[in-house]
């Protein structure tokens, strides 16, 4: 553990990109946790990455709030905290650390305001880029592509059959949506891909006399649960370092709101949806244009009145 730290956050950089993630994100990331070691360094001149305590992160970001004149919002104050743990995992995994100081600090409640409920499209990348090429990771990752692809709610996706996935027009069959309705889900080829993989080695998740018809099986060979996938998700995101709020229902959210930014008719993601009145889809153009704001608002070096 006697690296350079400067050194060690060029390579979790570099790890980032080869995991898929863009360029500016993987930037902000370094910013991040470059501002929490020179901090460390400024207060706890000679304190090592591998001293780092629980209590030095948390005042960091109390401090944080104080030098910048305002508090931080949840979202990124509870950014801070996962941008941390993750590099924290990174180090242990390659035996640089010997423990995790930042899993310990309890985030912040997401206030009313903060409209975290929809994943960016980056975010989405990064859940998915995290997930181990395993048969639990294979399986993973196949429920999240079809939460994603098809914006079904939590429910459908459990009570799916495999004879419910039809491989060649690329479509699902919803037998029983939300008020009983039966309705058919087009899904994207790449998940398409993800699911096929799974399915041609869905038989190792069976057991003699156990049921067979199911799309996805949780580690007893049943049905999978809604807790099980909930979980899932939960582990899925943590792994990735994604803060933001939500879980099966967020994806549902935003396979909406990508389409409707680029460019998909309100009419059809309502069918794909299953909504019975377009006010209800049209809560999506709210979700978008809010995500925008929100955006704007951290990103941009001029968004905050007076600046």
């Amino acid at each position: 553990m006697n690296r350079d730290i400067w050194e060690l956050i060029n390579d979790f950089e570099e790890h980032e990109l080869r995991k898929g993630l863009k360029h500016k994100t993987a930037a902000i990331k370094k910013t991040e946790l470059s501002k929490f070691f020179i901090y460390l360094e400024e207060k706890h001149p000679g304190k090592t990455y591998g001293k780092v305590e629980t209590e030095d992160i948390r005042t960091y970001l109390d401090t944080y709030e104080n030098l910048s004149g305002k508090p931080l919002s949840s979202y990124l104050y509870n950014r801070g905290i996962f941008f941390l743990s993750q590099f924290y995992d990174y180090l242990i995994e390659r035996e640089e650390a010997l423990f995790n100081p930042a899993v310990r600090i309890e985030h912040l409640p997401v206030k009313k305001g903060d409209h975290r409920g929809v994943f960016t499209e980056e975010e989405i990348k990064s859940i998915l880029g995290s997930i181990d090429n395993t048969p639990s990771g294979r399986r993973d990752r196949a429920i999240i592509e079809l939460l994603y692809s098809t914006g079904i709610r939590l429910n459908e996706l459990v009570n799916l059959d495999l004879e419910d996935i039809n491989f060649e027009t690329r479509e699902i069959f919803i037998r029983h949506g939300k008020g009983d309705k039966e309705r058919i889900v087009p899904i994207g080829e790449e998940a398409l891909k993800t699911l096929k993989r799974y399915t041609d080695e869905r038989h190792r998740w069976m057991q003699p006399g156990g049921e067979r018809k199911a799309l996805f099986f949780g580690f007893r060979s049943g049905r999978v649960t809604r807790y099980t996938i909930e979980i899932l998700i939960s582990k899925r995101k943590r792994k990735a370092g994604v803060c933001a709020r939500g879980s099966t229902h967020a994806f549902r959210h935003s396979m909406a709101s990508h389409m409707l930014s680029h460019g998909a008719p309100l009419t059809a993601i309502q069918r794909i949806l299953g909504h019975e009145h377009i006010n209800t889809t049209k809560e999506y153009v709210h979700l978008l244009r809010q995500d925008m704001q929100d955006a704007h608002k951290e990103s941009h070096p001029k968004a905050e009145k007076g600046e």
